[in-house]
């Protein structure tokens, strides 16, 4: 696939990405920690222990 081609198709899905993302704006909240929020609610709480 030529670059053009591929920037071509790249520039909307990163605006569909980025659209998605700003669906979920909370204010407050940045996308980083909506998405470490969702991942703690989907897989459950985790602990901080560190082994030796």
């Amino acid at each position: 696939m030529p670059t053009k081609d591929l920037e071509d198709s790249y520039v909307p899905f990163q605006c569909m990405i980025l659209a998605y993302s700003n669906r979920f704006s909370v204010e407050g909240v940045s996308t980083a920690q909506y998405y470490i929020l969702d991942t703690l609610n989907k897989q459950g709480p985790k602990n901080n222990k560190r082994t030796r």
